[in-house]
């Protein structure tokens, strides 16, 4: 399903980016005061530590697929969210 949203950083916990699988562009965008972390999945499972994770900045952010972004994540279809401090950030994918 389409998403196009700002969504909360939980702190201290992953939060789930995507409505579902996305095989398509995906935009994000680190809209927070502090740094958090990206990562993709292969699969609905949340990820179980910050490897493998990439930190952005505030400002930071991709337009591009989850496989070109986290190549090391063989079939990446889900983007998660880890912010240590809370946070926001914008989401558009189709």
């Amino acid at each position: 399903m389409p998403r196009n949203a700002t969504i909360p950083a939980v702190q201290n916990q992953w939060t789930e980016l995507t409505d579902g699988d996305v095989s398509t562009q995906v935009m994000f965008q680190n809209k927070g005061g502090y740094s958090v972390h990206f990562q993709a999945t292969a699969d609905a499972n949340a990820p179980t530590s910050l490897g493998g994770a990439v930190e952005y900045q505030p400002g930071q952010g991709e337009r591009d697929t989850l496989a070109n972004v986290f190549p090391g994540v063989s079939g990446a279809v889900r983007l998660w969210v880890f912010a240590q401090v809370g946070g926001s950030v914008a989401i558009q994918h189709g």
